[in-house]
């Protein structure tokens, strides 16, 4: 099966309707969905949404509840969520040490660990550089943006 892995700078977006990017990001989810494309992402996602969803500037914030249900029914119910052992978190870390990576970057690299994990073809991100340092060449996944 053919699948797409969404980084959390995708999906922020395809859940909150004000935000800019938010009819491309969810226009990506539902192409994907909608051609049987296999969707995933990493547990860590959960993490990085819950975070970011409950501290938007006043009036966009969701309260936590809600934040809840849009993660594990908007998200958890339709992606397939990759869960990475300490093998992986160890391979992310090692990926950004020989790179000579630094600070949050470690954030992608378990996203980017998590996608070969998957074997996904198409990685979705706005943090297309950050992903770009990660990559070696012999990664065989294709790298997109929100357009």
């Amino acid at each position: 099966m053919i699948r797409h892995y969404f980084d959390t700078s995708v999906l922020l977006p395809a859940l909150i309707s004000a935000h800019p990017q938010h009819k491309a990001s969810l226009q990506l989810m539902d192409n994907a969905l909608s051609s049987g494309v296999g969707v995933t992402s990493v547990t860590h996602t959960y993490a990085e949404l819950y975070s970011n969803l409950t501290k938007l500037p006043k009036g966009l914030a969701i309260p936590p509840d809600l934040a809840f249900q849009l993660i594990t029914k908007e998200i958890g119910a339709i992606f397939e969520i990759v869960e990475l052992a300490r093998s992986d978190y160890e391979a992310a870390l090692h990926r950004c040490a020989q790179k000579g990576l630094v600070s949050g970057v470690i954030y992608d690299a378990l996203h980017l660990q998590a996608a070969l994990k998957a074997e996904v073809s198409v990685l979705y991100t706005n943090n297309f550089s950050d992903f770009e340092h990660l990559l070696d060449p012999a990664d065989k996944i294709e790298l997109k943006a929100v357009p």
